[in-house]
C-alpha cells in the first residue's frame, strides 16, 4: 500500500515490517488526517513563514493608517478580489477569508477563518468584490497575509503586506 491510498479518517496505526536483516527502520505509530479548516490553517501559516502564495485568485491587499487601542493597534485593512476570481451561483459566491499576522520574532497569531459570500448587484459585473477587517496587533514590524478559497472550485489567491507598527 502506498500512502497516498491510506485512508484519510480517523486515527491510522501504522506498521512498517523489513525483511532486510541488519536493517532498522524509524516510523510513527501512525498518524491522523487533517481536516480541511487545519489544512487550510497551515496553508496560511506556509505562506506566513515563506514566499510561498497561491495564484488561482487574483487578491489585493491594502491597509490603512493604525489606530492606537490600549495596549495594541486597530489596522484597518480590504481585500479587493476581481468578481472573476469566484464563482457565482444565482448571483451569489462562497468564500473562506483566512487572514494572520506574524511578528519579526516569529511570532504567530491566531489564523483567523470568515466563510462570506459575495452578492453581485445587477449590473456590476466588471466591479471589484471588496472584503474589509480590522486587525490588533503590537507595535513592531509584522507581515499581514490573507488567503482567499473559492469554496465552488478550492482556487486560492494570497496578498501579503509587510508593515510596521508604530
Amino acid at each position: 500500500m502506498t500512502l497516498s491510498k491510506l485512508p484519510a479518517a480517523g486515527y491510522k496505526k501504522v506498521l512498517v515490517d523489513v525483511n532486510r536483516p541488519g536493517v532498522t527502520v524509524r516510523t510513527r505509530r501512525g498518524y491522523a488526517a487533517r481536516n480541511d479548516a487545519d489544512r487550510a490553517r497551515d496553508r496560511v501559516q506556509a505562506t506566513l513563514r515563506t514566499n510561498l502564495s497561491y495564484t488561482g485568485i487574483p487578491v489585493a491587499l491594502r491597509t490603512a493608517a493604525p489606530t492606537k487601542k490600549g495596549s495594541r493597534y486597530a489596522l484597518p485593512i480590504s481585500v479587493t478580489i476581481p468578481a472573476s476570481g469566484l464563482t457565482f451561483t444565482g448571483g451569489k459566491a462562497a468564500a473562506e477569508v483566512y487572514i494572520g499576522a506574524m511578528d519579526d520574532s516569529g511570532r504567530m497569531s491566531d489564523i483567523a477563518r470568515e466563510e462570506t459570500t459575495f452578492t453581485m448587484p445587477a449590473g456590476q459585473e466588471g466591479q471589484p468584490l471588496v472584503y474589509t477587517a480590522t486587525l490588533e496587533t503590537r507595535k513592531g514590524n509584522h507581515r499581514i497575509v490573507v488567503n482567499v478559497r473559492d469554496r465552488a472550485t478550492g482556487r486560492m489567491g494570497t496578498a501579503k503586506a509587510d508593515l510596521r507598527i508604530e
